[in-house]
């Protein structure tokens, strides 16, 4: 066995070999990846044995490998080691390849200062198994001839240092018992470990593995592929890597077929309007919508949609016409949708918090006829529009009841604007077969398992696509649907009393919603009473948050169902029903299987399908695949393509990565852009960068290039900033949150910043921190290195208006503050605004909380985004008179706030995104 080594031994050698440390610093140089197979488990540590399970070949492949080996071991070694090479390849799909190898069996093994080395090979898609021989033959002889040099040394220099029980340099092996001792490897354990050995007419071994890493069944399909690999191989010698497949036909027809639903009949042919109509026509005096005191049934919605829809078609509207919807939240919201739909129209949801010029080009670029207003929100339509206020008598037109529907399943129902990369919102068209396909996939995995007479919230507002999975499926089967108060929803307590007062028994909601009402409960338990399931998506659902959730709850606990799917289709594709076991089976919350009526393919970078397990784009097809983009017939022909396996189909390409687990699950891993998940909305980084941009000194009001003062008279009329990089972050509390990094002449005025972003930008787009850099950091092939931006949190300084706190309650309260955003207490001044520190929506929930658990003290969380300095809470809570003044004295920033505050309701209620 091999005597141990001390490090004062190691770093002797390491100075000695100078040419042998050029050599690996060379090699190793740049920028890589740790080639790992993608783990099933969450583990990356040891489990107290390895697993093994035999690798055997055919006797056709077995002839093969002796035959190209032609004798020699050394050769059979390379061979078998290019199939490990390739099998890295297709299951990470990377071209920057590293497998360790032990060094070849010595006479004297004694005090060996390596045992196992890395050997590093690029192999592109042109590359053939032959040129990839002699390829690596030379690679394993380099490393050799310089096998003298302390990989332990060499890890810690190139900063990959990893824990004892890690390898640092590899995760796979290869050895082949004819030429390497198997003791060789106790040094440095790889995670699979293909051990081999010829004998005299055969080539047989075993695959071992690390059983906290890998489950049996993907090693057997680990072993499987590298079988098959080396078969092409051998037949193909000449032909690309990339075109040798690492999937059976019998694998393919489980992946793209079996893992997919088959077709559940509906009729397929109804409107959205006639199918509405027949629930009214059987029930005209149940409850259809209730909203505060607001309550319609059946009859009067139907009633009041069908007068909407009398003075739309008097005006003009008809098929795939779209109508803008900018109203408060009320009941007179459904009315509004089922009027437009009704009359033949499609509507366009907008908010009123947005910036008028996001509005004005919602309205412009989808020619909405007219937009549909209350007298809260109709001052924001600027320009030529009509508009038509809901709250006020409608003019008189002839009403007719049901009005005939001349159109199709195929017509528009929707509009939907999300995130651009130009800077400028993109509509997805939404038709009625869409979102009908959407109720009947709910029915089937969530209602029909409940019965009849169900009450359902609504936390999403109108404007969100989740609206859509809560509001239609609601109506179109017959319950009552909900309307959660805006106040409510940012309120766990009220929250909770309005679940119980309603007897709701299904509710929407997205992960930070289950953290907000995981924050209100602490460590208690509450009664499940009517409540029954939960519908979460929006964003990524943590174990932690989920299991928590279920076990607060007594004496049964609701179901929670993770729900994925993009605003391209239709709001949800997969459901996921939480699993108490899913932490011992996955290593995120799964996404689950596809809905009934949709197919879901992980595709490779040629559109080609990937091993369970295999990390690539997820792609849908099916019935709840949109129309497409409005007006960008390029993008809609870019990510709306065929379908290579069902002809005749569409496939959207998410831009999302995922992968197949060996159950059929789907486990969502991240994107291959700059798309991102904020506060439960997508947003393209690019769009918030393209604006930074076009950032100009001085600002007027409005946001546009002014004349300015005479102290700014001097400042440049083109953009002050060289570069800008906006990338998301997360807190302490896994929130993500995005900073803006910019390069700048001069200094930077983040209220300025704000102020101007503000007027281009919804709320939710604008980052909690801007940090000026001297330069963006690059790694060396000139990519944004994002490990080098410093730590936002580390900018916030006191500056020079700093105030301490005065008093007991001031300092108590500088004390939460500090708790909740992650500052250190002489980081915070008493005129500090919460939301310039790096103050979210939610944040202002959990320090709300906070004040309750820590300070006895209850305050309406609506309050707590008017008064958001230090000063400004403590004199309310002290029942101080100025506190009303100084508030007055607050900056617009108050106004940021207070939008802020339907920033959270948006997160608490509802994405218009993956879900």
């Amino acid at each position: 066995m091999q005597r141990e080594i001390t490090r004062d031994q190691l770093w002797i050698a390491a100075d000695q070999k100078k040419k042998e440390r050029e050599y690996w610093l060379e090699k190793l140089s740049g920028e890589w990846r740790k080639s790992r197979i993608p783990y099933d488990k969450k583990g990356r540590g040891e489990a107290p044995e390895r697993e093994a399970l035999s690798l055997r070949f055919s006797g056709e492949t077995q002839a093969g490998l002796l035959k190209l080996a032609n004798g020699s071991d050394l050769r059979l070694y390379l061979v078998l080691l290019a199939g490990v090479f390739l099998l890295l390849k297709k299951y990470t799909r990377h071209t920057d390849l590293i497998v360790g190898t032990p060094i070849l069996r010595q006479e004297q093994s004694e005090g060996l200062i390596n045992t196992i080395l890395p050997l590093r090979t690029e192999i592109g898609e042109t590359t053939t198994f032959k040129e990839l021989l002699p390829r690596l033959g030379q690679t394993f002889q380099e490393a050799v001839e310089n096998q003298s040099y302390p990989m332990e040394i060499l890890a810690e220099q190139l900063g990959r240092a990893k824990p004892e029980e890690e390898s640092p340099l590899f995760d796979t092996a290869l050895l082949l018992e004819n030429l390497q001792e198997e003791h060789y490897l106790e040094s440095a354990r790889p995670s699979l470990l293909f051990s081999l050995v010829r004998r005299e007419d055969s080539v047989e071994g075993a695959l071992t593995w690390n059983p906290a890493c890998f489950e049996r069944a993907t090693v057997q399909q680990l072993a499987d592929h590298y079988r098959f690999l080396i078969e092409q191989a051998l037949h193909n010698l000449d032909e690309p890597v990339a075109a040798l497949q690492v999937l059976s036909d019998a694998e393919r027809r489980k992946i793209a077929y079996q893992f997919n639903p088959s077709d559940v009949p509906y009729p397929k042919e109804k409107t959205l309007p006639e199918l509405f109509e027949a629930q009214a026509a059987g029930k005209p005096g149940a409850d259809a919508v209730v909203c505060g005191d607001v309550r319609y049934t059946y009859g009067e919605l139907n009633a009041k949609a069908d007068r909407l829809a009398s003075v739309l078609r008097a005006k003009g509207v008809g098929r795939d016409q779209v109508v803008g919807l900018m109203v408060e939240r009320s009941a007179e919201i459904i009315v509004g949708i089922w009027g437009i739909l009704k009359a033949g129209g499609a509507y366009l949801p907008m908010d009123s918090k947005h910036p008028e010029e996001r509005i004005s080009y919602m309205l412009k670029d989808s020619e909405a006829l007219l937009c549909l207003t209350d007298s809260a929100t109709e001052a924001r339509i600027q320009g030529d529009w009509e508009t038509l206020r809901l709250d006020a008598k409608l003019p008189n037109a002839s009403i007719q009841e049901n009005p005939p529907f001349h159109s199709s399943a195929k017509d528009l129902a929707y509009v939907l604007y999300t995130s651009g990369t130009t800077g400028k919102p993109k509509g997805v068209m939404v038709e009625h077969r869409n979102v009908h396909n959407l109720v009947h996939g709910l029915y089937e995995r969530v209602y029909k398992r409940y019965g009849e007479g169900l009450n359902v919230s609504m936390l999403s507002t109108h404007v969100f696509d989740a609206s859509v999975q809560q509001m239609f499926p609601a109506l179109l089967l017959g319950h009552t649907l909900h309307i959660v108060p805006d106040e409510v929803k940012v309120d766990g307590r009220r929250l909770l009393s309005f679940y119980k007062e309603n007897e709701i028994h299904i509710s929407d909601g997205t992960p930070s919603h289950l953290r907000l009402l995981l924050e209100t409960l602490g460590e208690k338990k509450v009664e499940t009473g009517s409540l029954k399931h939960f519908l979460v998506g929006g964003e990524a659902l943590p174990q932690q948050v989920a299991e928590k959730f279920r076990q607060r709850f007594e004496p049964v606990e609701p179901t929670i169902t993770n729900a994925y799917g993009p605003t391209e289709c239709c709001v949800q594709s997969t459901s996921y029903d939480i699993d108490p076991e899913m932490g011992e089976k996955y290593q995120t919350v799964p996404i689950g299987r596809p809905m009934p009526n949709e197919s879901i393919y992980i595709l490779g970078e040629h559109g080609e399908l990937l091993p369970i397990g295999v990390p690539g784009e997820l792609c849908i097809s099916g019935d709840g695949v949109s129309r497409g983009y409005l007006k960008r017939p390029e993008l809609t022909a870019e990510k709306f393509v065929d379908n290579p396996f069902l002809p005749g189909e569409r496939l959207y390409c998410t831009g999302d990565i995922a992968r197949w687990s060996a159950d059929g699950q789907i486990e969502y891993m991240g994107r291959l852009d700059q798309q991102v998940q904020i506060s439960g909305h997508r947003i393209e980084l690019e769009e918030i960068e393209n604006t930074l941009r076009n950032f100009r000194y001085p600002m007027t009001e409005e946001g546009s290039i002014g004349a300015g003062t005479d102290e700014m008279d001097d400042r440049p009329d083109s953009s002050p900033f060289r570069d800008v990089v906006v990338v998301d972050r997360a807190d302490e509390q896994g929130d993500n949150y995005l900073c803006a990094y910019i390069v700048a002449d001069g200094g930077i005025d983040t209220n300025e910043i704000r102020g101007f972003l503000g007027w281009h930008l919804p709320d939710y787009m604008i980052p909690a921190y801007f940090v000026q850099l001297d330069n963006i950091p690059l790694t060396v092939s000139g990519k944004l290195d994002r490990q080098a931006l410093p730590d936002p949190k580390k900018s916030v300084h006191a500056g020079s208006g700093y105030v301490a706190p005065r008093n007991e309650v001031e300092q108590t309260l500088v004390g939460l503050w500090s708790e909740v955003l992650g500052l250190s207490p002489d980081q915070i001044g008493i005129h500090d605004h919460f939301f310039d520190l790096g103050g979210s929506s939610f944040k202002v929930v959990q320090f709300a909380n906070k004040m309750k658990e820590e300070m006895g003290r209850e305050v309406p969380v609506v309050h707590l985004f008017r008064y958001t300095t230090i000063s400004s809470i403590a004199k309310y809570l002290q029942g101080d008179g100025d506190a009303e003044k100084e508030l007055d004295q607050v900056d617009e920033r108050t106004e940021d706030a207070l939008n802020s505050l339907e920033e959270t309701m948006q997160l608490l209620g509802g994405s218009d995104h993956d879900r």
